[in-house]
């Protein structure tokens, strides 16, 4: 007797509580590099001369004397923002016909503010991964790489801590690096065996190994992206890398911070309009106007290559 089948009984449609999307879950670059709200795409930002402040004058002072007299020192560095952005349209056909999960619009803004977010991150990951754009960097020979179960990570960062230190004066506060070096950290015998009395389950936390160190914060950048061109075999690679960089970053922009970077921003909106011209469409702008600098080259210090 026939009977009907699965696929005859039932039309197929979308469903409505899930679709599968992508996007990276993290960006870190806001907070390696402090965000400092400009009026102006062009300035200058003043740099009290490092010299200056840590010269030791406060001498004895004879009877009838003044004291000896001290100074400082002034410069200033320039930015110069650029505006960013993303665009993506949305023909007024695909809206309309457009089923409930996919939510055009807002997938539009989303879509575009990732892009704009992505670069951003690339922007910052490429001057803090650059060993050019610090004074003191170091490259670890193929034995003292933190994937070979013998090697010293906590001296390297000890030592790279100590050198921001000696140049600045102050701790550094803020330790970067990419997700390869954070897998190989969290389960090095030195690191675990540190940590062994505080960690819960065996795999240290990015905080507990920021407390081993006293660290205020451990950043992991785990984004990534694809270089290909469109329509091209996509290819995926880290931001971040295989680097660790060790520094000290105003939590907040401030006056006499030797921070290691700032991004100035001296705007950013998320436009809609329409564009009736033959196209029919909505268009979706996301916009912002930064410019990234390493403004204090003597706060970080970069390993670079820690992993295989």
């Amino acid at each position: 007797m026939p009977q009907p089948t699965i696929q005859q009984v039932h039309v197929s449609t979308a469903l409505t509580q899930v679709a599968i999307g992508y996007s990276n879950a993290v960006y870190i670059a806001r907070q390696v590099f402090p965000v400092v709200p400009v009026t102006k795409d062009t300035d200058q930002y003043y740099i009290f001369t490092k010299a200056d402040w840590f010269r030791d004058e406060a001498l004895p002072v004879a009877p009838g004397n003044g004291p000896q007299e001290s100074g400082y020192g002034t410069s200033t560095s320039p930015y110069v923002c650029i505006q960013y952005g993303s665009r993506v349209p949305l023909p007024y056909r695909v809206r309309d016909n457009a089923d409930n999960v996919i939510q055009p619009r807002t997938r539009a803004v989303r879509l575009a503010s990732d892009k704009v977010e992505l670069a951003l991150e690339v922007r910052v990951a490429t001057l803090v991964t650059t060993a050019g754009n610090w004074t003191t960097t170091a490259s670890l020979s193929s034995g003292s790489l933190w994937s070979a179960d013998t090697s010293d990570p906590f001296g390297a960062i000890t030592t790279a801590k100590a050198a921001v230190r000696d140049l600045i004066g102050r701790d550094p506060n803020t330790i970067v690096m990419g997700a390869k070096v954070w897998d190989q950290l969290a389960k090095h015998p030195d690191m675990v065996d540190r940590l062994k009395y505080t960690v819960t389950g065996g795999v240290p936390t990015p905080q507990q190994l920021g407390g081993l160190f006293m660290i205020d914060r451990v950043l992991i950048g785990a984004a990534i992206r694809n270089t290909a061109n469109e329509g091209a075999t996509a290819s995926y690679s880290s931001i971040w890398g295989k680097d660790f960089w060790i520094g000290y970053v105003a939590v907040n922009p401030a006056v006499d911070e030797p921070s290691a970077g700032y991004v100035f921003r001296s705007g950013n909106r998320i436009a809609q309009w329409l564009d009736d011209s033959l196209r029919y469409r909505e268009v979706y702008d996301v916009l912002e106007t930064t410019d990234e600098v390493v403004s204090a080259a003597d706060a970080g210090y970069l390993i670079e290559d820690a992993v295989v």
